[in-house]
């Protein structure tokens, strides 16, 4: 059994979005109302295609500019407010305005991805469910502070672009890996030299997370959930994305405790906001802890394994990490 799809619309643009006549073919029967990225059409006003609706804000393919201000526009001084993906469509692109990316692989084993906080249905998969749960946590348990900022930031900047990916290796593999760019655009390699800070741009990161995986101090003075490991992280890409010299400069400066000054920033102003909010451990270096397994992304509660909760009388709790 198979489906075979029935073209309805084909259409050929130039970089910016606007449509070339010659190249494009519709079935006007089928009313088709989408267009360049995929965006719905908006041709009450400017003609049709000319206007495009991305959820965030309205578009004209023609100008190859926003209709509206940009909201973060105080945070990027050398570019139009009306700019479309820092006027780098080849490089760049712009799904809604909203730039968390969640991947995960289908029912049928395909790479796929899901927007946080778009206009999408969140898909039915355990590590999108996890890994939105624990986004909504950090918002919730770090509201009105950084934690809730830096997500509400990545995911509005139309620039800026955070993947984050699934992980099985533990809380210690949660780790933020940004790309680094030189004014040119062009990747910058481990070890390259730049002559400051201010030669490298970071619009790009990726962050594995493990949604099982938790840290418990070894002394007994609790543990943290791997939403609280994941707040670290965000810390680290709102550094990187919004203040990337001084991102970059922080991770130069040892700190006798957390190793360097960058770790001191992403415990101290994301992870223990967070940690606070449900009482869990607020580390005190950068090291210590040991892994444990949880039933989900916002437990600290270590999971027990089949057995110890049979002799507690439990029932028993599946494991959802896969």
């Amino acid at each position: 059994m198979h489906y075979e799809a029935q073209v309805v619309s084909v259409s050929d643009y130039y970089p910016f979005g606007m449509r070339i006549k010659e190249r494009e073919w519709k079935d006007s029967s089928f009313g088709y109302r989408y267009g360049f990225n995929g965006m719905e059409k908006d041709d009450e006003v400017s003609g049709e295609g000319n206007s495009l609706d991305f959820g965030a804000r309205i578009y004209d393919s023609r100008l190859g500019r926003w209709m509206s201000l940009d909201p973060h526009m105080k945070e990027y001084p050398d570019l139009s407010p009306y700019n479309f993906v820092a006027n780098n469509p080849i490089i760049f692109i712009d799904p809604d305005g909203k730039d968390i990316i969640i991947h995960y692989k289908d029912k049928n084993g395909n790479d796929a991805s899901y927007e946080y906080g778009s206009k999408q249905s969140v898909p039915d998969n355990e590590f999108v469910h996890q890994t939105v749960n624990a986004l909504n946590h950090i918002k919730t348990a770090g509201s009105g502070k950084l934690p809730e900022k830096a997500v509400d930031k990545i995911t509005t900047s139309t620039i800026k672009t955070l993947n984050i990916t699934k992980s099985s290796e533990g809380a210690f593999k949660t780790l933020f890996t940004p790309v680094q760019k030189d004014k040119m655009g062009n990747v910058l390699k481990p070890g390259s030299s730049v002559t400051s800070y201010h030669d490298i741009k970071i619009n790009s990161g990726s962050i594995n997370f493990d949604p099982t995986s938790a840290l418990e101090d070894p002394n007994g003075g609790g543990s943290i959930s791997p939403a609280t490991a994941l707040a670290h992280e965000i810390g680290h890409a709102y550094g990187a994305f919004f203040n990337t010299p001084v991102f970059l400069w922080r991770i130069d400066q040892k700190d006798p405790k957390y190793g360097d000054m960058e770790e001191d920033f992403a415990t101290t102003q994301f992870e223990h906001p967070v940690a606070e909010y449900q009482g869990e451990w607020k580390r005190s270096d950068h090291s210590t802890g040991e892994e444990i397994r949880t039933s989900s992304s916002t437990s600290n509660a270590p999971l027990l394994s089949n057995a110890d909760q049979l002799e507690e009388g439990e029932e028993i709790q599946p494991n959802i990490s896969n």
